[in-house]
């Protein structure tokens, strides 16, 4: 009886193990915006709009609404930009679940869900700020593309090779992700228009961490069967 209980046990540990060791990987955290604004703000760093429904899967979500025109050109040679909604370290945005090291904690991939009023196509702007002129900048590329008045949810990969940002503004990636205290997000936009109502709305902010290798699964695993082992004995 005892070794029938320890095959099965055994065999329940070792599937877990090996079911659980691909190259995924798994959100650390997600801001769903399901209660209220968690502390982000917009690019006036005022409180934005808290919508109850209306979000991805018809969740909660924040949004701006302002007029504004654009300007002839953005940093870097890049098209103009406007910066609409941000989370800030120093206004607790979130609990502060975005700042830090990037870098040390793992994180592979951040990922949000935006939408927009504008008629046309416009391309997602992220800003990851570490304070002090430090701070990445999304690059103007289709794979960013928001459609008008659809969620779209882009994923951007936090990576040194071949990085898709335009500048570590000063600093270097270790520098920048190493300590990041803004997240702010806006879009690309044309230049000297007149936006008149515009809104962009956010939904899902998220990190992602790689999940544990197959190696370190089996090392619990193996541990696991011993404490079940004396268990038993």
């Amino acid at each position: 009886m005892k070794t029938h209980l320890l095959r099965s046990f055994s065999a329940l540990i070792l599937g877990l193990a090996l079911s659980g060791g691909s190259a995924s990987a798994v959100t650390a955290f997600t801001e769903t915006f399901n209660t209220n604004a968690s502390g982000w703000l917009t690019g006036n760093s005022v409180a934005p709009t808290y919508s109850a429904t209306g979000g991805v899967g018809n969740s909660g979500y924040i949004s701006f609404t302002s007029t504004f025109t654009s300007g002839a050109s953005g940093p870097f040679g890049a098209p103009p930009l406007q910066t609409l909604i941000r989370g800030n370290a120093s206004a607790d945005a979130s609990g502060d679940a975005f700042a830090g090291n990037w870098i040390t904690s793992g994180v592979t991939t951040m990922t949000v869900a935006v939408r927009h009023n504008y008629n046309q196509t416009l391309n997602l702007y992220a800003r990851l700020d570490a304070g002090g002129g430090n701070a990445a900048s999304l690059a103007s590329t289709a794979s960013y593309a928001v459609a008008s008045d659809t969620w779209t949810t882009i994923t951007i990969p936090i990576t040194n090779s071949n990085p898709p940002f335009l500048s570590y503004g000063g600093g270097d990636f270790n520098s920048v992700f190493g300590n990041i205290q803004n997240v702010q997000l806006g879009f690309y936009l044309p230049a000297n228009t007149t936006f008149t109502d515009f809104r962009i709305d956010v939904d899902n902010v998220s990190v992602a961490v790689p999940e544990p290798a197959s190696l370190g699964l089996l090392a619990v695993a193996g541990a696991g069967i011993v404490l079940r082992r004396r268990r038993l004995a």
